[in-house]
C-alpha cells in the first residue's frame, strides 16, 4: 500500500469510527485533547495522521489502537453500511471502559452464554 493510500485509509477509518460512535468532530477534538479543527483536518487529509493522533483517538473512544492498523478492506473508503456497525462500535467502546478485570470477564462470559457460540476465547 502506498503512503497516500494508507493516509486515505486512516482518514476514512477515523471518520467512520467517529460517526459510528456518534461523536462530532469538535467532541472528538475535546476528548482527544486536540486543537480545535484537528479531527476535521485529519479526516479530510489536510493534516497527516501520526501514531500519536491514533493513540489519542483510541484512548478517547475506547477502541484498541490496532483498529486503525487492521488489513484494509474494500469498505474502508465507504461509510458504515448500517446501524448495526454503529451499535457494534458503541458496544465495544462501552465494554472496553469496564475497569475491573473480574467484572469484565463476567460480562464477557454472560454475553458469550447468551449468544451460545462454540468459541472458547476468553479475555
Amino acid at each position: 500500500m502506498t503512503q497516500p493510500d494508507l493516509d486515505a485509509s486512516l482518514a476514512h477509518r477515523l471518520k467512520n469510527l467517529r460517526s459510528a460512535i456518534g461523536l462530532s468532530a469538535a467532541a472528538l477534538d475535546a476528548r482527544a485533547g486536540f486543537y480545535s479543527g484537528t479531527t476535521r483536518r485529519l479526516e479530510r487529509g489536510t493534516q497527516r495522521i501520526y501514531a500519536a493522533h491514533l493513540y489519542r483517538v483510541a484512548h478517547a473512544t475506547g477502541v484498541p489502537v490496532d483498529y486503525f492498523y487492521e488489513q484494509p478492506s474494500t469498505t474502508d473508503t465507504q461509510p458504515l453500511p448500517n446501524d448495526r456497525e454503529a451499535e457494534n462500535h458503541r458496544f465495544l467502546r462501552t465494554f472496553l471502559r469496564i475497569q475491573d478485570p473480574a467484572l469484565k470477564r463476567t460480562v464477557f462470559n454472560l454475553i458469550k452464554s447468551l449468544v451460545d457460540t462454540p468459541e472458547t476465547d476468553d479475555i
